[in-house]
């Protein structure tokens, strides 16, 4: 790539944006099967609106932003072999919350969380229940977390020497 006639900022920015892109096209063919999976009437899906699935997609878009605000930064210092170990020490890290998130959203659905407990607001927002407005506000977020680590990028890609 860098034997391109383009600047290494190009360069950056055609990585954040193509991963963007891959999770947009991911979300837009989840559209329909998430669809036809409720229209089919399958177990688990009574009740699935399209702004569930609105909350559910701006969540996942969230959730890609975090996680690219800490690997393109790693991967642009330590290249692609090494960013790869990051790449697997995150992975755990994530389905680990993943799976603690599951468990809370359980607790949360046989009443063993009390109404009090903030981590009944934290599991209604990942469970999809919230306020549109909290998923907006995670869009600003992740769009500020983005560019801050786009700039960090390029910082230390215009930096490294081949």
């Amino acid at each position: 790539i860098n034997s391109l006639p383009v600047g290494r900022a190009q360069v950056v920015k055609a990585k954040y944006m193509s991963a963007l892109l891959y999770c947009l096209i991911m979300l837009a063919i989840s559209l329909p099967v998430s669809i036809g999976i409720n229209l089919a009437g399958f177990a688990g899906a009574n009740g699935l609106s399209l702004l569930s699935i609105l909350r559910f997609w701006l969540l996942a878009i969230f959730f890609l932003c975090v996680y690219l605000t800490f690997f393109f930064p790693i991967y642009f210092k330590l290249g692609y072999l090494k960013a790869r170990w990051a790449n697997f020490v995150s992975m755990f890290i994530i389905f680990g919350v993943m799976n603690m998130i599951g468990n809370l959203s359980r607790s949360l659905s046989r009443g063993t969380i009390t109404p009090e407990s903030n981590l009944q607001v934290l599991a209604e927002i990942l469970a999809g229940k919230g306020d549109i407005i909290i998923y907006m506000l995670l869009m600003v977020v992740g769009a500020v977390l983005i560019t801050i680590s786009q700039k960090i990028s390029v910082m230390i890609y215009k930096r490294k020497e081949f």
